[in-house]
């Protein structure tokens, strides 16, 4: 995804959903993302369990080396169709629930700054947002 701060410069955040439980388990922001930054991001990641399937987007930052890191692991990469949101219906609606709710309202001043913001919205995205596909339930238990 990305946004920009208050002299128009692009910032880019990185995030990782467990489509499962509908949670947030890792975000990330850049000015300058690249296929090597986003290996590391997944590297930072702790995922709790290896996924079965990691559906991305055809952008070239999350290139071979981080599609390296799944498959090393037994986790098949699908890259999905262009131009097709529905395809990451899930992660579009973090995206939008993010815009919509976070960053329309205020003015980014750095990267440290939208990281923390990114981070405390997906707190409450995790802790107090209720998931309609999973009966009204929280993700986290």
């Amino acid at each position: 995804m990305q946004t920009f701060d208050v002299l128009f410069r692009p910032i880019f955040v990185l995030f990782f959903l467990d489509l499962k439980r509908r949670r947030i388990v890792h975000v990330a922001v850049t000015r300058a993302p690249s296929d090597d930054w986003c290996a590391q991001q997944a590297r930072n990641a702790r995922l709790e369990i290896r996924p079965e399937l990691l559906v991305v987007d055809r952008d070239a930052k999350l290139g071979a080396r981080f599609a390296y890191l799944f498959e090393a692991v037994g986790t098949k990469v699908v890259r999905s169709v262009v131009r097709t949101p529905n395809v990451n219906s899930f992660a579009e609606r973090f995206v939008g629930a993010l815009r919509r709710e976070l960053l329309d309202h205020i003015l980014v001043l750095s990267e440290g700054y939208l990281l923390r913001l990114v981070a405390e919205y997906a707190r409450f995205y995790n802790e107090a947002w209720p998931h309609q596909g999973l009966r009204q339930e929280y993700p986290l238990p």
